[in-house]
């Protein structure tokens, strides 16, 4: 554990959360999910495709009154003057509306800016794509199966309510998302999906079970393969430094072409969360954390900000205010049960 813990675990009482028991089922045996190689299938150029908001952008300018509103309810406000004095949003919640600040905005991005931009030609940087939604937002998703796309469960609900009602199934995943310099829109793939699956309805209070799977209609995995999945508590072994990456759509200038951060670190865990330093900002909602066999070891889902705060400007990774990643072993029992199941 870093010297800092300690404060660390004080300032985060916020994160006094319990597992939604209903949503899980029991894990009977270890499933591993080999990742596997296929010929890429041609590009698909879209000459329609709009430049979406992320989730979070979409859902601050629909209800940023509602959400203000809640500011004094549960696990974002209370008596508890600690956690009065730290914020958790999902990403990009606390972010103005104000777009004229965008290019300066530095959240969740520590030191020097490490991303580059992703390949959508190579393994596993192919199997990641844009979760296109009806109501016209994304989310950041990536294939863990033929048929299965792994991502954030706030990307559909919030507050107990679906964002867009019936139309999240009928929504797109377009795998190997990505703009060429002219701006115009390519993916190697894409598919509706029809079965949903998820931790939470209320992911602003249940941050540990912030994750979901969908099923897609069309196996895109056969051809894009797929990550695999590393379900181990890794509370125990942290910190761990330099030993991951993060692939996501974050809006500060990757929201066309994902990017990449090819070595993060995962620094500490709390009631069921890990904390990590992965560059990356709103949009990268539903990213997997991959270890270098690339097996998902977390989702990346939302970030801690002083309240009251816009911008978090660090000179270095500061654990006071971490970026949040669900853990591989919250997911696993429900995925492991759909591929014996269901599948």
């Amino acid at each position: 554990m870093s010297s800092s813990s300690g404060s660390l675990r004080e300032k985060s009482r916020m994160f006094n959360v319990s597992v939604d028991q209903g949503n899980y089922i029991s894990l009977r045996a270890f499933l591993g999910t080999l990742p596997i190689g296929g010929k890429l299938q041609d590009l698909i150029r879209d000459e329609n495709d709009a430049d979406l908001p992320s989730v979070e952008k979409f859902l601050e300018g629909l209800t940023l009154k509602s959400l203000k509103e809640n500011l004094g309810k549960g696990l974002r406000g209370g008596t508890d003057r600690v956690a009065a004095a730290v914020d958790v949003g999902v990403e990009g919640e606390q972010q103005s509306i104000d777009t004229r600040d965008v290019h300066q905005r530095r959240l969740n991005v520590y030191a020097k800016d490490q991303r580059t931009y992703f390949d959508p030609d190579v393994y596993p940087d192919r199997t990641f794509g844009k979760l296109m939604f009806p109501a016209s937002y994304y989310c950041t998703g990536q294939l863990i199966g033929k048929r299965y796309v792994l991502t954030a469960a706030h990307c559909f609900y919030s507050y107990g309510t679906s964002i867009d009602g019936d139309n999240i199934y009928h929504s797109k995943f377009r795998v190997a998302y990505h703009t060429d310099k002219e701006g115009k829109h390519y993916y190697a793939a894409s598919s509706a999906w029809g079965r949903l699956w998820y931790g939470t309805t209320y992911p602003e209070v249940y941050r540990n079970s912030d994750w979901a799977i969908i099923e897609l209609e069309t196996p895109l995995g056969e051809t894009q393969g797929y990550v695999g999945i590393n379900p181990t508590d890794l509370s125990r072994q942290l910190p761990m430094y330099n030993k991951f990456s993060l692939i996501g759509y974050s809006e500060d200038g990757y929201s066309q072409t994902a990017g990449i951060d090819p070595k993060c670190s995962l620094e500490d865990a709390y009631q069921g969360v890990y904390f990590h330093n992965c560059d990356c900002a709103a949009g990268a909602s539903g990213g997997a954390l991959l270890d270098a066999s690339f097996n998902v070891v977390g989702i990346n889902t939302a970030h801690v900000m002083p309240s009251n705060t816009k911008l978090l400007r660090a000179s270095d990774y500061n654990p006071t205010y971490p970026n949040i990643a669900v853990p591989a072993y919250q997911f696993m029992p429900t995925y492991a049960h759909i591929l014996t199941q269901i599948d």
